[in-house]
């Protein structure tokens, strides 16, 4: 708060030199040991199956994890204020590099943007509630995007499942232009397909312990099949019933299966079509 009292919001230098001075001392900081060892218990076994974890003692689960080689993992953070922003970080390897990423995300609550948009929305400068998710990464065969809107014209029977092979990055930064499906809601039916030749994908190098572009030759096929597509459309109609409103969802599938990454609300505007 001492340190937080010397923000002026409006002034580009007190919002970075504040910001710094937060960051730093949360980077610096210690995580509680009673918290941390759960960390750092629930990193080492994130690679075991849960029912075997509950059943099984302390040197099977020690070989088991032998076996099995140092995860990689995702962390993001997810707040309860939507006008907070989020911060995901990939490729974390080993228990130290976990916890200094943790530290990050905490530390994200206090940069200068977050601090602007606090400030702007009459958030308290000390806020600071903040889930923070650890996820298995997962080598994504073929990633993509559903929003249980048509977005495009705000038709509320349809939704749209952008697609592409290889990591969710391709899509999200820009690099490529995805194939698209518009679905009827009502009955599943294709109302469109649109399907764009990709001539790179974004995997995992598990040596370097970071995404890398790898040239694909079949990239002007059809990205997923009819069953795809209907199990993506029955998880998203599911998640948008469980939240009652509209969602943007990421998924993955790996070995023919299928994983939701993370969805939020979308902010639908009522200004055009909604049928």
């Amino acid at each position: 708060n001492k340190i937080l009292k010397e923000l002026n919001a409006n002034e580009i230098n007190s919002l970075y030199s504040v910001s710094e001075k937060i960051q730093n001392l949360i980077m610096k900081s210690n995580i509680p040991t009673n918290i941390g060892a759960k960390i750092k218990e629930a990193y080492e076994n994130i690679n075991v199956d849960k029912d075997v974890y509950k059943t099984a003692g302390k040197q099977t689960l020690e070989i088991i994890r032998s076996g099995r080689g140092t995860p990689d993992v995702m962390i993001k953070s997810s707040g309860l204020n939507n006008n907070i922003p989020q911060i995901k970080i990939i490729n974390i390897r080993g228990k130290e590099d976990l916890m200094q990423s943790i530290k990050k995300c905490w530390a994200s609550l206090f940069t200068a943007n977050c601090l602007k948009q606090k400030s702007r929305n009459n958030i308290d400068l000390d806020y600071n509630l903040i889930s923070i998710i650890v996820q298995k990464m997962i080598d994504s065969e073929k990633s993509g995007i559903i929003k249980t809107i048509n977005t495009e014209n705000n038709k509320k029977n349809e939704l749209i499942i952008e697609a592409c092979l290889g990591d969710i990055e391709a899509i999200t930064t820009g690099s490529i232009i995805p194939d698209k499906y518009v679905v009827n809601k009502e009955n599943l039916g294709l109302v469109e397909k649109i399907i764009n030749k990709q001539d790179f994908m974004i995997a995992r190098d598990d040596n370097l312990g970071k995404n890398i572009k790898r040239n694909i030759f079949d990239g002007e096929k059809q990205k997923l099949k009819e069953e795809e597509i209907n199990k993506l459309c029955f998880y998203a109609l599911r998640i948008e019933g469980i939240y009652g409103q509209p969602q943007d969802i990421e998924f993955c599938i790996s070995n023919g299966k299928i994983f939701i990454l993370e969805c939020k609300p979308i902010e639908i505007n009522l200004g055009t079509s909604n049928e």
